[in-house]
């Protein structure tokens, strides 16, 4: 498991660039909403699973045909960092809009050891991860909300930040460990 948190910038080619641009952020891909984010916390968002969670027992290989192109974004970012990836424990699209709250849930995306990698599809100011230390309360760090840049992290407590009233916050998400 990482030990440590790692904040960059996504080294992405021309194709991946565009094909993020003009297809994910158009409005040619389904999204899918849910109610809650964690918890029954009534704070709904839209996704695109791209991989099951491992333990709701689904399809854990493949449920999109997005998800090659952005597991291969994922194993080109963690493969700088020399990290070791034995499993991919769930991958999604997620876009969440306005909220009142500073943060969402604060949750662990798994009740076992795992590591998050976040990548931000957009810019939006003050609309990062935050990621806090095991009380949930003291913030340990604030990721910045800017397009391809990313944070890798272990399973630690964390909550996002929601993009301002008439902006959309879309990030792929993936866990593993």
């Amino acid at each position: 498991m990482l030990q440590h948190i790692i904040e960059d910038a996504a080294n992405l080619n021309t194709d991946q660039i565009n094909h993020i641009n003009n297809v994910i952020l158009s409005n040619d891909i389904p999204w899918f909403f849910s109610n809650d984010s964690v918890y029954s916390d009534n704070l709904s968002y839209f996704s695109h699973t791209l991989i099951h969670r491992k333990e709701q027992n689904k399809n854990s290989k493949n449920n999109s045909p997005l998800t090659d192109f952005f597991i291969d974004i994922f194993n080109n970012e963690i493969s700088r960092y020399n990290i070791q990836v034995n499993e991919i424990l769930r991958a999604s699209l997620n876009t969440t809009f306005y909220e009142t709250k500073d943060y969402g849930s604060v949750h662990l995306d798994h009740d076992f050891e795992h590591n998050n990698f976040i990548m931000y599809l957009d810019d939006i100011q003050e609309a990062g991860t935050g990621i806090f230390a095991n009380d949930g309360v003291n913030l340990l760090h604030i990721s910045k909300c800017i397009k391809f840049n990313y944070v890798i992290f272990p399973g630690l407590l964390h909550a996002q930040q929601y993009p301002p009233p008439g902006k959309r916050r879309v990030v792929l998400v993936i866990t593993f460990k």
